[in-house]
């Protein structure tokens, strides 16, 4: 299976030629953000040679958030759900972890806030560049931050933009939200966990867990949080397609997370999405707990 980066190549590619469902653009804060339309399924125009990995969802570039594209019907049955929450591994006694310095010269930061190591208090998550580098950082309210290095962030408009924090998984400890990449109309968002006092990013399969988010005349892309089966905390990837511009028929897999990895729980039944009605605004925005990508 590819990389998620190699797919959202692909995806831009199909996405630079489809006109943006909604507004566009994006910009280098968290509030002006907001390509694109709606939901988000990730993927825009094209077929996912495989629905239960982003990546291969045919989405932009690597830099690039893919324009939403449905993939092919998931094939293969769902596996179950996986088991309960799992809490992160603990930060060394005392509490803290130790301070990453921050490199000398960083630039176009922003900021969000996020209770990354379940302690009860928000956290700093900053995004930045530090000379070639994009960086998403933590900077932890009981001591200490982490910081992850953002691979192929910042080529071309692309940019890391931090929105926040999100419980995913239910164990109070909430994953950090960032802009990873963009494109014609969408954006590539990725997640971040804290395990231990390493920030690293969440994944599905091989590579990191980036789904575009957006839409477009072909595709629309998004990404929700609620509850699966028996209420389980799930994460839920819609992809749709459209021959008109005007329906969009959508398909949605369901994962749940496990430490730094999303799995496969189930897929949705498919349905039909129609410009500006609710499924349509699902499967074209990001939206978990309090944050809101569209």
């Amino acid at each position: 299976m590819r990389g998620q980066r190699i797919v959202a190549a692909a995806v831009l590619v199909a996405l630079a030629g489809g006109a943006l469902a909604g507004c566009g653009g994006e910009g280098e804060q968290a509030d002006d953000v907001g390509t694109g339309a709606g939901t988000g399924a990730p993927a825009a125009s094209g077929t996912a040679s495989d629905p239960a990995d982003p990546a291969s969802a045919g989405t932009g570039a690597t830099d690039a958030t893919g324009g939403a594209s449905t993939g092919s019907s998931p094939a293969g049955s769902p596996s179950d759900a996986t088991s309960g929450p799992v809490a992160p591994p603990p930060v060394p006694s005392g509490g803290a972890c130790p301070e990453v310095p921050q490199a000398a010269g960083a630039t176009a930061e922003t900021t969000a806030a996020g209770d990354v190591d379940g302690d009860g208090d928000l956290d700093t998550i900053v995004g930045h560049q530090a000379g070639a580098d994009w960086r998403v950082r933590v900077e932890l309210a009981a001591g200490g931050s982490a910081e992850h290095v953002v691979p192929g962030a910042g080529v071309g408009a692309s940019s890391v933009v931090v929105h926040g924090g999100i419980d995913v998984d239910g164990d109070s400890s909430e994953e950090v939200v960032a802009r990873v990449g963009s494109g014609a109309g969408t954006q590539i968002i990725g997640l971040f966990v804290l395990q231990g006092c390493d920030l690293v990013p969440v994944v599905i399969e091989e590579g990191p867990a980036e789904f575009p988010v957006g839409a477009t005349v072909g595709g629309i892309s998004g990404v929700q949080c609620g509850g699966g089966e028996e209420s389980e905390p799930a994460l839920f990837w819609y992809q749709g397609t459209s021959d008109d511009g005007l329906t969009f028929d959508v398909e949605t897999i369901r994962y749940t997370l496990d430490g730094d990895t999303l799995t496969v729980a189930g897929v949705e039944p498919p349905g039909t999405a129609s410009v500006g009605d609710e499924l349509y605004t699902a499967a074209s925005t990001f939206h978990c707990d309090d944050v809101t990508i569209a």
